[in-house]
């Protein structure tokens, strides 16, 4: 899993030598880019994945993944064995960046969730290891984890907050932020055995 492209392509390349049977984007793919931007990042990425826009994509960003059939935000998808589900942007940050969603809206987008999926979001869910804004504030959602919950998701992928590359646990879920793949980082999860790690490229 990847998140936090932010328009730079320079590992894009180095991932074709990671082995992954399905990779998971966790948004900001572009850095407050639109569609034909995302769509050049996307084309560069080794398949087969799926993915969200993040809060620095414009919405248009949601089209570009739709059209090459990778969209997570608002759907459910089957995927072998397993279930993904997914909504991307971010909480409000002022109105600074182009996709904030307020809490009610992230938490109806979710709310028809299968329990026990693989839940991808952006913004992490509050008060964890992997929401820490520069290491001392919790800047998660709280629709994020109430949905996480309710609704017991296996596992629960996420990004946004770069300093926070961690993991985490709330129940059952273990959460995961693989940190910003502009700086070459990105996580490893089997579903099967629960196993992870954190990585990067070099």
């Amino acid at each position: 899993m990847i998140s936090d492209i932010h328009g730079h392509p320079t590992y894009m390349d180095r991932l074709q030598k990671v082995e992954y049977d399905l990779l998971i984007i966790c948004g900001d793919i572009t850095d407050f880019g639109h569609y034909h931007e995302a769509l050049s990042l996307l084309e560069l990425i080794p398949g087969p994945f799926f993915g969200i826009h993040g809060n620095c994509d414009h919405e248009d960003v949601i089209t570009a993944l739709e059209d090459i059939h990778c969209n997570l935000h608002g759907t459910v998808v089957a995927v072998e064995e397993e279930t993904l589900a997914g909504f991307g942007g971010s909480t409000c940050f002022g109105g600074r960046t182009p996709c904030e969603y307020g809490e009610d809206k992230i938490y109806k987008g979710l709310s028809s969730i299968p329990e026990w999926a693989i839940l991808v979001t952006h913004v992490p869910p509050k008060d964890t290891k992997v929401d820490r804004a520069f290491n001392v504030r919790h800047v998660g959602s709280t629709a994020v984890r109430k949905i996480i919950e309710e609704k017991n998701p296996k596992y629960a992928l996420c990004g946004h907050i770069h300093e926070s590359r961690n993991s985490d646990w709330i129940g059952e879920t273990l959460i995961i932020n693989p940190g910003a793949f502009s700086r070459g980082y990105y996580a490893f999860l089997s579903t099967d055995t629960g196993k992870y790690s954190l990585e990067r490229l070099r």
